[in-house]
């Protein structure tokens, strides 16, 4: 099965998420754009059979697009939203684990999410495909525990609002097949 991990396109003041798990920022004007040049994208692609989406309005948002264009079933779930460990990423690389704002430690959020990728998995048909609209720093985790990275190595790739990142479950191995991919987004302002 191909597990589609699409980065939500763009909140306004994404830094400023509010405390309780439901993020209330809106996607901006060129996010909206983004998300149909996606869901655009991401029909032609792939035949999605379902869109995992996190609470966060963006991304719901992001969600609501791409599965209009399919007409494919959204599944809102609480595994997937951001909580407060995007902070992590604004501390100096000094070893701190201690979250701020209440949020989770990156590696709260890794197993959160790998959580959430191995019962898609196991609830997919090996021929299925499924997309999932998330936070840049839960595509990180994801991307991060399949490859094998420390935590120290999660700053090295990018996601960029509006990305795609293809998981290829094979039955006798897992491959990362695409990462941050962006080019449906050419000519956007």
């Amino acid at each position: 099965m191909k597990l589609i991990l699409v980065c939500q396109t763009d909140a306004a003041e994404p830094w400023l998420y509010p405390t309780d798990r439901t993020p209330a920022q809106p996607a901006t004007d060129a996010g909206r754009r983004d998300a149909a040049r996606l869901g655009r994208d991401l029909i032609d692609r792939f035949q999605l059979t379902a869109v995992y989406t996190s609470p966060a309005r963006a991304a719901l948002e992001t969600a609501n697009v791409v599965a209009d264009a399919g007409v494919v079933p959204i599944v809102s779930d609480d595994l997937l939203p951001p909580e407060g460990a995007g902070f992590e990423f604004l501390r100096p690389a000094d070893g701190a684990t201690t979250p701020l704002n209440g949020g989770e430690r990156l590696e709260e959020v890794q197993e959160r999410a790998w959580r959430f990728v191995q019962r898609v998995r196991d609830e997919t048909d090996a021929a299925q495909t499924a997309a999932v609209i998330s936070h840049p720093i839960v595509i990180r985790a994801v991307v991060s525990r399949l490859l094998g990275l420390g935590r120290a190595d999660w700053r090295r790739f990018a996601i960029a609002p509006g990305s795609i990142t293809t998981i290829d479950f094979r039955p006798t191995r897992t491959i990362l097949a695409g990462l941050n991919e962006t080019c449906h987004l050419e000519g956007t302002a």
